[in-house]
């Protein structure tokens, strides 16, 4: 499996997505570390100047707490946008023809074959989004003198959201052989999460008709509860306490179910 997983490395720094992603990256935390400026006033407060707000006057901790808040919505929606994107095609490629023969041909089981492509494949999310979140806690720990460790923390959860969908991701590409349906679903998917419980809400509204709500209810029962995770995320970014774990957790399990399928399908499909 360590071959697989070594040989999916190799191909994603062939398509220079690693280094586009820490270029940007290191974008991104020059920009905090020359264009945040900042200055303490005589109550204490801090005067903050970054991009489009320009002389807000807030507290230590709030004006820290809001930057790393900011920087975690935007990697948890934006960034795993674009992260699946550029990974779809590195599971897409296993079964290339021609390429898929050669690897099967290769005394490694099927479940290697796919879960090295897999861990693959998040690994190297995994090292944009830590070197991502490592290096813009540094730079903002020194500049506030604040040490906040759950900022951290919100980069890994979002990982783990990312493995979630990319799990689910291969399982549609080990069925349908397409790298763009693949993307598009969990991109629907990953809308459905954010939308599922709003519209339970509203719909649930002055109704006491349970019959017409166990749609929305059996739903979010399995879909990724992707706007309590990014409730989540939020929170712990903004060094708050978290009320309840259970819609990561309910999410991961999801994500195991559709690894383990993909799996299934895959041992059973010739090639």
């Amino acid at each position: 499996m360590l071959s697989i997983i070594m040989l999916t490395l190799k191909e994603s720094f062939r398509k220079k997505f690693i280094l586009v992603s820490f270029l940007l990256s290191t974008f991104f935390c020059l920009l905090l570390l020359f264009s945040l400026n900042m200055e303490v006033t005589e109550n204490s407060k801090v005067l903050i100047q970054f991009i489009y707000f320009q002389n807000q006057e807030i507290s230590l901790v709030e004006a820290l707490t809001f930057v790393e808040g900011g920087i975690a919505v935007i990697v948890a929606s934006i960034g795993l946008f674009l992260a699946i994107f550029a990974t779809s095609d590195l599971m897409a490629s296993l079964f290339r023809k021609g390429n898929i023969e050669s690897i099967l041909a290769k005394p490694i089981s099927r479940a290697k074959i796919l879960l090295g492509r897999y861990l693959g494949a998040v690994i190297i999310v995994s090292l944009s989004i830590s070197y991502l979140f490592l290096l813009s806690w540094i730079i903002l720990s020194f500049k506030f003198d604040l040490w906040i460790s759950s900022y951290l923390l919100s980069g890994l959860i979002i990982i783990l959201v990312y493995a979630i969908f990319y799990a689910f991701l291969t399982l549609l590409t080990v069925l349908s052989n397409n790298a763009t349906i693949a993307a598009k679903l969990s991109y629907g998917l990953m809308l459905l999460g954010l939308i599922l419980d709003p519209m339970y809400s509203f719909f649930s509204i002055g109704k006491s008709d349970l019959l017409a709500l166990l749609p929305f209810k059996i739903a979010s029962l399995i879909i990724p509860k992707m706007s309590e995770i990014m409730n989540i995320v939020f929170e712990l970014a903004q060094n708050n306490p978290v009320a309840t774990y259970l819609p990561l957790y309910t999410s991961l399990g999801f994500g195991t179910i559709m690894i383990l399928l993909a799996i299934y399908f895959f041992k059973k499909k010739d090639y």
